[in-house]
């Protein structure tokens, strides 16, 4: 490329920038319409259930900050990997201009061993990455449930009447 920068980390920053704009896509309608959303359902809440609403208010409120500290475990756990990527990109782009020598030589062995320890290091910080987006998923899948059943509960042991009609 014209800027000096190797093939590699072109090839890399197209692949981040295609998938930004297919997240911002995907994500752009939630966050116009969670909002409306949150308020709509908290008021239907409030309605049927009075104040044990704001138990689970509270606790969707509580998983906040943890849902904030993983997805800027999930930003930096992806920026440390990106070097990454665009080294073993730029190594295994190399290799296969220069395959008539490398063939030639018989330097695959050199070659494939360098190209492995890259991308075993790529998959440590791939590993990093993927437990910081399990425990996001996980909390964004499995925190509403656990504060609807506290929520139930609450209103359940102080004394109020449960029946399919408050329960769905």
């Amino acid at each position: 490329s014209s800027g000096g920068e190797d093939s590699g980390k072109v090839v890399n920053l197209m692949s981040n920038d295609a998938q930004a704009v297919e997240q911002l896509g995907r994500w752009i309608g939630s966050g116009v319409t969670a909002p409306v959303e949150i308020i709509v359902a908290t008021i239907l809440l409030a309605l049927i259930l009075g104040p044990f609403a704001l138990v689970g208010v509270g606790i969707m409120l509580l998983s906040f900050p943890v849902s904030v500290f993983a997805g800027k475990g999930i930003y930096a756990s992806r920026g440390a990997m990106l070097p990454c990527i665009d080294h073993r990109v730029s190594s295994v782009s190399e290799v296969l201009q220069a395959i008539k020598i490398v063939k030639s030589y018989a330097w695959e062995l050199f070659f494939q061993e360098r190209i492995d320890a890259l991308r075993a290091e790529e998959l440590r910080f791939a590993f990093k990455h993927n437990m910081w987006r399990m425990l996001l998923v996980t909390m964004a899948t499995g925190i509403p449930s656990i504060a609807a059943m506290i929520m139930y509960a609450a209103y359940v042991f102080a004394g109020n009447p449960f029946d399919s009609a408050i329960a769905f």
